[in-house]
């Protein structure tokens, strides 16, 4: 099941995805929850400590804008999409020749 914009009127976050609030209006968002461990991400965390303290009771509130998260998780999204996706650089075992079924003449 993937992760995907939700608003408050849809309170199930699925397994595996956290619900963020994004901005002033306080738009919320479904992010996996590996996103957290994101270097980007956690700036946008640092962000939120300043702002509201580590101590910030309810949701995951992030104070940046909205268009400035979006961009975030498209970046992480990308990078997640490019190191899944990426083609492994591993060598296949070469087939042997079939067996030969006339002796080779010299």
């Amino acid at each position: 099941m993937m992760c995907g914009d939700n608003y408050h009127h849809h309170p199930r976050v699925p397994r595996g995805c956290v619900a963020v609030l994004v901005g002033q209006k306080e738009k919320r968002f479904v992010i996996p929850i590996t996103y957290l461990n994101h270097p980007k991400f956690m700036v946008l965390l640092n962000e939120a400590e300043e702002v509201y303290g580590f101590r910030h009771k309810g949701n995951i509130t992030l104070p940046c804008d909205v268009d400035e998260f979006v961009i975030v998780r498209g970046l992480i999204e990308q990078q997640i999409m490019s190191t899944t996706c990426a083609p492994r650089n591993h060598q296949h075992p070469q087939p042997s020749p079939p067996p030969l079924s006339q002796p080779l003449l010299f």
